[in-house]
């Protein structure tokens, strides 16, 4: 069959290969200007409505596993799948030419094992693993294909009879590759994980023996062997075969599913301890018994400046084939269920310090350690969160970011030891600390998390590293962040903004003397159709690499503009000798996940660079609350454990009925659920960008935002879409019987409600000067609006109270403050009675529920506001979702609160040359 020359947006341009789920074609992204993969699915298996509409929903789910082991899954098309292009060699085509000696062939399993356990702890079951579903590309990074695609594809295929190797997946019966089944899968039972480690089993004895450990003369006799019958022992194929490698392998194969590895990750763990004893003599002398043993003789070879080779390296060194010499591989240097992030590497690259949750107390810590050792050492264990560490260029101190409240109560950076002892505060509110290439200084901002880049919002100063006065760097321009050493430390790379109606760039500022200038950066960088990653505000410079080639480590997003997106890579532009950009950006890192938070050794003459791969999903959550007291009664629990993403919750009056956002496969869609059922029914299904949808109090209206300000409703029990308004703004809220929407216009932001019936904006209140008004939310009763306003040249917000059933507009002397403005407060929600109102607050430095009881005539403030919950880790934080859109979408309903948020994970990897 000819394929069409386009598919979607996707062009053409070559076939890759065949198999029984269909033709697969290179083909180039023409939106992204990236190369994909393209598997177009067989006619009769398209043809059919009920597989497709089950394939499509199960291929949304697999669209959300984000690992760099594992090819992605980026979208559905019409009978089409679009996947990560993996260029390399197939593990297939690597037996074929012979037997893949022990030191090749576990790091490869290794990576087999490592997508295998974050598949299965995402709940997701391969069932077709087999060598050519396995992929190793010229860096030596081994992808895992077709994750689940079996259990979603269901297809059949009559010819498998008579081809062992072939897929066996009539309806009913086995589904997967043949000789790679286990027992049960063979019989047609269920599958669990344990099914997987059968497939790894018969990969590893292959990879090493260069044989298949189950085959027979056709499909009977393999499935007969498969259920019955024992392979040959790998110990007596493979001389020298180290014999834990062998009972590994003895025991993926073993009959039983409960008489296998419970677990991959323990398999993986038993590789990695293989890999240790190959890359350490049998002879060698024991350490220094000890953390601090173990560690002490690192640190004082990264004090002067000192190369250690250590084994993991040395293995790495000597064991890449010769057709990736000269190409970077990448490894993992953390394994934790938890966060693990911000990495910084010494001068050297022998030491890494990050952060990490890894002692399970709730917080982020300091932790330290050697590459290739084993245990991290940890530095801090304040209860607060600590974070952002950088060593110092002789390895002895450690500057890191902390939450801790301190004199500022706004946290601030602390420097300790490398060695470990009492951190000492540096400077107080300051953000991302980065030692000068000397030692002598540390640059960092002061400013809120994301403040957004108003006038005075965020400055950066440099502070003697030892202590003293701090000197604000770069004082002209209207806000700076995020300070990056040049590699001769006379220069500073900021993010900045030179005045309020300037566009941000990346900005030169000498270190002593001499003008700032802009780079071109991010011109270029946007040019590129690269958008911020994932969570963050714009796209800050990481790290400027001292090796000579003037390149500049950032991270973004070539998936989403959204600002909302999951994904985002890390990138690298060059900064010539003038000061300015030249040439386009490339990639350092592929795929999918969120690869962030760089760091490079300066002196390291392999290159290494760390970064932090990162996960988060959004979702809707409800906690137990007394709605009228604002007092939490029990765990919080995930409303839409099965959604991919998930935002901007709104709840009926009475709590029956859930509306919010989900996005998968680069749609968006608009869902009701009801909570006494759990049934969702999608109600909207769009390729733009749908934003703040509100349910009405009485259950029965949604209205939304498309693109563009476009207002929309549509009926909460399905039926037709109605334009409301074209191009108004963005909703913020619906009365109770949904007859007036609240939304923030795109120009002259006053507080406005449109009026349904009559199909007219009205102003509520008029906007004061250099504030925006927005958020606004109808009491109960719908006689009042709960809004907050935000300062244009200020990071505060305050929440006001206004009455709506008289004359309008309300004068601003008629309103009633609900807060200080202070801080930034927003996201007002009424309890069900109206007597009490929640609204986010980052008083304390973070972003938190808190309540403020109300009188129930006059609605003033009835006391002091309290904190109902807060979200005071880096793990669960309310701020990668923009408070100030309204799309966490802070919800009260009689019983229960309802918020969207999401759990940071990840890992630490290191990238280097071989």
């Amino acid at each position: 069959m000819t394929p069409p020359p386009f598919i979607g947006h996707y062009r053409i341009t070559a076939k890759l290969g065949e198999g029984g789920m269909g033709a697969v074609y290179r083909a180039t992204d023409t939106k992204l200007n990236r190369e994909v993969a393209i598997k177009i699915l067989p006619e009769a298996f398209a043809s059919d409505p009920d597989r497709m509409a089950r394939f499509t929903r199960e291929a949304q789910v697999l669209a959300s596993v984000n690992h760099p082991n594992i090819a992605a899954i980026y979208g559905v098309e019409d009978r089409a799948l679009v996947l990560e292009l993996v260029e390399g060699e197939t593990l297939a085509g690597r037996i074929a030419r012979g037997p893949i000696p022990i030191e090749e062939a576990l790091p490869v399993a290794r990576q087999i094992a490592e997508a295998l356990e974050y598949a299965h702890d995402k709940g997701i079951v391969h069932r077709d693993l087999k060598p050519s579903n396995v992929m190793i590309t010229g860096r030596g990074l081994v992808k895992v294909l077709d994750f689940g695609i079996a259990k979603v594809a269901g297809a059949s295929h009559r010819d498998a009879e008579s081809h062992p190797t072939q897929t066996l997946t009539k309806a009913g019966h086995a589904v997967g590759t043949i000789a790679y089944m286990s027992p049960e899968q063979a019989r047609g039972k269920e599958v669990d994980p344990r099914s997987d480690i059968f497939a790894f089993g018969c990969l590893l004895y292959e990879m090493l023996t260069g044989k298949a450990a189950f085959h027979g003369e056709d499909a009977l006799t393999t499935l007969a062997a498969i259920v019955g019958a024992n392979p040959r022992p790998a110990l007596e194929l493979v001389p020298g075969l180290p014999k834990p490698v062998g009972r590994i392998i003895d025991i993926c194969l073993r009959k039983k599913p409960f008489d296998r590895w419970q677990s991959v990750g323990d398999v993986k763990l038993l590789l990695e301890s293989a890999l240790e004893d190959l890359a350490s003599p049998a002879d060698s002398p024991l350490p220094p018994r000890g953390r601090l043993a173990r560690l002490a003789p690192a640190l004082a070879l990264a004090a002067v400046g000192g190369w250690l080779l250590t084994a993991a390296a040395l293995y790495l060194f000597l064991h890449q084939r010769a057709d990736t010499a000269g190409a970077s591989v990448l490894r993992r240097v953390t394994s934790t269920p938890g966060l693990s992030a911000f990495p910084a590497l010494s001068r050297d690259g022998n030491l890494l310090a990050f952060a990490s949750d890894r002692s399970e107390e709730g917080n982020l810590d300091i932790w330290v350690q050697q590459i290739g050792g084993r245990d991290p050492i940890r530095l801090t264990r304040d209860p607060a969160d600590d974070s952002d560490p950088t060593i110092s260029p002789d390895g002895t101190r450690i500057a890191f970011r902390s939450e801790r409240a301190g004199p500022s109560g706004q946290g601030g950076i602390y420097v300790v030891p490398t060695l470990g002892s009492d951190p000492v505060l540096l400077a107080p509110r300051g953000r991302n600390p980065r030692f000068s290439p000397d030692g002598r200084w540390i640059a960092y901002w002061e400013g809120r998390e994301s403040g957004g880049f108003y006038p005075g919002s965020a400055s950066v100063f440099v502070v003697d590293a030892g202590g003293g006065q701090p000197r604000q760097i770069a004082a002209e321009m209207a806000a700076a962040l995020y300070p990056v050493w040049s590699p001769k430390g006379d220069r500073l790379l900021v993010l900045a903004q030179h005045s309020a109606r300037a566009d941000r760039d990346w900005w030169i500022i000498p270190f002593e003397k001499g003008s700032a200038h802009k780079t071109g950066a991010l011109p270029q960088i946007e040019s590129q159709g690269l958008r911020r990653a994932a969570w963050e505000e714009s796209i800050p410079p990481l790290e400027w690499r001292a090796d000579g080639s003037g390149g500049v480590v950032f991270a973004a997003s070539s998936e989403s503009a959204d600002g909302e997106g999951d994904a985002g890579n890390l990138w690298q532009i060059v900064i010539g000798p003038g000061g300015s950009v030249t040439g386009r950006a490339v990639s350092v890192t592929h795929g999918p996940g969120v690869q962030a938070q760089a760091s490079a050794a300066g002196a390291s003459e392999r290159g290494r660079l760390a970064f932090a791969d990162l996960s988060w999903k959004p979702d809707v959550w409800a906690t137990p609350v007394d709605a009228e007291r604002g007092v939490v009664s029990g765990e919080r629990r995930r409303v839409t454990a099965d959604e991919p993403y998930a935002l901007a919750p709104s709840v009926s009056a009475d709590g029956s009925r859930l509306v919010f956002l989900s996005r998968q496969l680069g749609r968006w869609t608009l869902r009701t659920q009801d909570l006494a059922t759990g049934k969702v029914l999608t109600l909207v299904n769009s390729a733009e960008r749908l934003y703040n949808p509100k349910i009405s109090g009485d259950g029965t209206t949604i209205v939304y935002v498309e693109r563009g300000g476009h207002i929309f409703s549509v009926p909460s029990a399905g039926g037709s879409v109605e334009k409301l308004c074209q191009g108004c703004g963005t909703t913020m809220g619906i009365s109770f019987d949904g007859k007036r929407i609240s939304y923030e216009p795109f120009v002259q932001e006053n507080l406005t409600i449109y009026d349904v019936a009559q199909r007219k904006s009205v102003i509520l209140a008029p906007q004061p000067p250099g504030v925006v008004l927005t958020g606004g939310q109808f009491s109960p009763d719908q006689k009042w609006i709960a809004f907050h306003s935000v300062g244009n040249r200020a990071s505060t917000s305050r929440i006001w109270i206004a009455r709506i059933d008289g004359s309008l507009p309300v004068p601003q002397s008629d309103w009633i403050p609900v807060t200080d403005g202070n801080s930034m407060e927003m996201t007002p929600a009424w309890s069900p009675s109206g007597n009490l109102l929640y609204f986010l607050s980052e008083r304390d430095g973070f972003r938190c529920i808190r309540a403020v009881k109300l009188d129930p005539v006059t609605r003033k403030p009835a006391g002091e506001s309290f904190a109902v919950q807060h979200f005071h880790t880096a793990r669960w934080s309310l701020k990668r979702i923009n408070g100030t859109t309204g799309m966490n979408g802070l919800s009260v309903a009689p019983g229960r609160m309802f918020i969207a948020f999401g759990e940071l994970t990840g890992d630490i990897w290191l990238e280097e040359k071989p």
